[in-house]
């Protein structure tokens, strides 16, 4: 069974049909063991089950489907349109290039869907969600989780630094730094259950879900189209404005229109507060700087 939102789904209500075999030279079926396995797919759709262990398991080319089970895995998709689903366990999973779907599943999972319109879950755990280059379809669901649509520079990581990142390695250090940039291609995030952060930027929907969250608005790139936050409760909910220090004179103006609250910094509009109008007023919106966005996505770094 694969547990996907809470469902027990059989893999064949999923469309994957494992027959023991494989018509296809180039695709291989690779099912691991008790030990920490280390498994590399074909130029085909593979098939790779790590099962106990903490696995290191890289799909290359194809379609493929990559299951983690147990332990503290990293999974890669790279080139296809891949479904990777880890399990137990703190994972670390990445798409790499093409359409991919992502499940953390239990555990504090690092998931990142890299280049294409991906969807990227968390699920259960404290998550590091991010979509990368393209629309993508975030959702933290349960747990306290960060969620991001956008790029950070110098990410997807290599197999080798993923495997540092999940054996317990600074992001920062990893990859000189961490510097988010917005994609501007409109993502929707869901934070779901738990008090989440989430990081939207040019055109992106967010919807916090249950919980206290944060809304965190990226305000040097937010030029091409506002963001639109969908679920905003004045009671337990909190709006920022991401700037590079928060020293500086920043104009924030909160007006109504039509229902709904439209905050601005000087003559950028950053996003649209549905059903905040006359209710969320400009002293309710504060300042956070963007490092301390940026410390956010390293579970394993200084702050930590």
């Amino acid at each position: 069974m694969l547990m996907l939102l809470g469902l027990a789904l059989p893999l064949a209500a999923l469309g994957f049909a494992f027959d023991g075999g494989s018509d296809d030279e180039d695709s291989v079926e690779l099912v691991g063991t008790e030990a920490d396995d280390r498994f590399e797919g074909e130029l085909g759709d593979d098939f790779i089950d790590g099962q106990a262990g903490d696995d290191v398991m890289n799909g290359r080319a194809g379609n493929d489907t990559i299951f983690g089970r147990e332990g503290d895995d990293v999974l890669q998709g790279e080139d296809g349109d891949d479904m990777l689903c880890s399990g137990d366990g703190d994972d670390v999973i990445t798409g790499n290039t093409g359409q991919d779907l992502l499940e953390g599943q239990e555990g504090n999972d690092f998931v990142s869907g890299d280049y294409g319109w991906d969807t990227v879950r968390g699920n259960e755990g404290e998550d590091t969600v991010i979509g990368g280059r393209g629309g993508d379809v975030l959702a933290g669901n349960q747990g306290d989780d960060v969620l991001f649509g956008g790029i950070i520079e110098g990410v997807p990581l290599n197999l080798e630094e993923l495997t540092e990142l999940r054996d317990g390695g600074s992001l920062a250090d990893i990859n000189g730094g961490i510097d988010m940039r917005d994609d501007s291609l409109g993502n929707e995030l869901y934070g779901g259950s738990g008090n989440d952060q989430l990081i939207i930027g040019s055109g992106d929907q967010a919807t916090g879900g249950t919980g206290e969250d944060t809304f965190n608005i990226m305000s040097e790139q937010n030029t091409v189209m506002m963001a639109t936050i969908t679920d905003f409760d004045t009671a337990e909910d909190a709006i920022t404005v991401i700037v590079e220090d928060t020293a500086e004179d920043a104009d924030i103006t909160v007006s109504e229109d039509g229902g709904d609250a439209v905050i601005q910094m000087g003559d950028t509009v950053l996003a649209r507060v549905e059903g905040a109008g006359g209710t969320l007023q400009a002293e309710d919106v504060t300042l956070v700087a963007q490092n301390a966005i940026e410390a956010m996505f390293d579970p394993n770094g200084a702050a930590a």
